[in-house]
């Protein structure tokens, strides 16, 4: 689920047809988020879970509470949960009936990592002792030519300017992915101390249960974009080089065979790689296109492994029209686009959703590449993170493109905050896209939040709803979201100030 950080107001909301279930409930958020924008929250149509920092600062000792609320946000159970100096909260994930919350430990003097699990029912009941899912000593980084790399997200580029103790250094992290039935959990990391690179690969069950290891090379000359589970012992590996080649893998963590399907290079350079499983035979890969360091398009090629085929690659140009306004909008240029969101459909069509971000360190933008290597981490003591326009594509099942709709926005916040206060949020039902996002037209200081949907059939954009920033409060993004449902409202946390020691929640019904 994507979420959102944005500064609002939730007393006085005065835009039309907004409506507010509720008054400001108090919350339990009480110190400041970690820079690792982790999800912090699950919401179902009538509970909501949370994992809210009940103390601590940018490093040394935190408390936790992992906690349930009703419909109505009052407190069912609460669990607390103690950091030591070296830990951080990565992540709140529910597989099955569990509820999974992941503790990465850094200790730089012993030169140790360790990613601890620990297992609650939907009732708040501990299942088992925490489980310690990884324990690694970290080694000096190898340095050798062409040796494959690891792609950079845009939420490292941001930790990597964060002060150490208030995120896991580079070396040290662990990456999260739940199965699309979300009856497993598939963790790994990467091993930067060997002349090649290695990523280490662990599938576990909805109970932390280990099903599958596996260590899996990642070739010279490659970036890797990660790994991506199926609802079996399968997992999706795919990557790309400087000559535009790209591969996916499909590895089998019960056998230890792999099959390999690859695009020969291109013209055009291929970035922002996104993989989505469609099913255990086939994946569906979305690329940026990109002329001269700008946005030129997107595309998308599916992969099947049933048949041992790659279909032909399904482009989108960007028209003149929606480059002029990207040009002419306050963000001024197209180099630091991202894909934020990727949707199939069960009757074939496909949305992709794109953003402008960009890190910045020194007033200058974050070089790629940059933060992928340790020695440039928390080297900038002062950073800031700036978003830009959107830009909605939707294609029809025979790869056409049935419409593209730009939304012009433009918000930069401090580098301590990241994409906590700056990024979008995306409601995707079979018919239309709910969209929520932060802006701060020059000249205002005060955030405006927006609300709009794009009906699938015929492009429509509707509902522009805004809210303005009267009360101050900063909006917590891990622990926002929408009730499922077509009647579903939309959560807020809100804070009184980054590092405000009050919070509140409300839920709103844009309907």
């Amino acid at each position: 689920m994507v979420r959102l950080r944005c500064i609002i107001s939730l007393s006085f909301c005065y835009f039309l047809f907004v409506t507010a279930h509720g008054q400001l409930v108090p919350f339990s958020l009480a110190a400041p988020n970690d820079a690792d924008f982790s999800q912090l929250s699950i919401i179902d149509s009538t509970e909501y879970y949370a994992l809210s920092k009940l103390k601590g600062l940018g490093g040394g000792k935190s408390n936790y509470a992992l906690e349930c609320y009703d419909r109505n946000f009052r407190i069912k159970w609460s669990n607390g949960i103690g950091l030591n100096e070296n830990q951080n909260i990565i992540g709140l994930e529910r597989v099955k009936g569990s509820m999974l919350v992941f503790i990465s430990e850094h200790d730089l003097d012993q030169r140790l990592a360790r990613l601890i699990v620990k297992v609650y029912s939907k009732s708040g009941k501990v299942l088992s002792d925490p489980v310690v899912a990884f324990e690694n000593s970290i080694n000096s980084w190898q340095d050798v030519p062409e040796k494959g790399r690891v792609s950079e997200t845009i939420g490292e580029r941001i930790s990597s300017i964060q002060p150490i103790g208030f995120v896991s250094p580079l070396q040290y992290r662990y990456q999260i992915r739940r199965s699309p039935d979300s009856s497993r959990v598939l963790l790994y990391r990467y091993i930067h101390d060997q002349k090649g690179l290695i990523s280490q690969v662990k599938l576990f069950d909805h109970n932390m249960q280990l099903l599958h290891v596996g260590l899996i090379p990642i070739d010279r000359g490659f970036t890797s974009y990660g790994f991506e589970p199926t609802t079996s012992a399968k997992v999706f590996l795919y990557k790309s080089n400087k000559g535009g080649k790209v591969a996916v893998i499909r590895y089998d963590l019960e056998t230890n065979e792999s099959e390999y399907l690859a695009l020969e290079g291109a013209s055009t350079q291929r970035e922002n790689l996104k993989l989505v499983v469609e099913s255990e035979n086939k994946v569906c890969l979305y690329k940026l296109n990109k002329q001269g360091n700008a946005l030129s398009g997107v595309s998308y090629t599916v992969y099947d492994f049933e048949s041992s085929s790659i279909a032909p690659t399904i482009h989108y140009e960007l028209t003149t029209s929606i480059k002029g306004k990207f040009e002419n909008s306050e963000s001024e240029e197209r180099e630091h686009f991202q894909i934020i969101g990727a949707y199939h459909f069960i009757n074939g069509e496909r949305l992709v959703i794109l953003e402008d971000q960009r890190v910045e360190a020194g007033g200058s933008p974050i070089e790629s590449n940059r933060a992928s290597h340790p020695k440039y981490w928390n080297s900038a003591a002062i950073g800031s993170v700036a978003t830009g326009p959107l830009l909605f594509v939707f294609f029809d099942k025979g790869g056409n493109v049935k419409w593209a709709k730009e939304r012009l926005k433009y918000q930069k916040v401090s580098h301590t905050d990241g994409l906590n206060s700056a990024s979008t949020l995306v409601n995707v039902y079979s018919d239309r896209v709910e969209c929520v996002y932060a802006n701060t037209p020059k000249g205002l200081f005060l955030n405006q939040l927006h609300y709009f949907k794009i009906d699938f059939i015929n492009g429509e954009m509707s509902d522009d709803k805004m809210f303005l920033n009267q009360e101050r409060l900063v909006i917590a993004r891990p622990y926002c979201g929408w009730r499922p449902g077509e009647q579903g409202g939309f959560i807020f946390v809100g804070k009184k100030g980054l590092l405000g020691k009050k919070s509140f929640i409300q839920e709103i019904n844009f309907n």
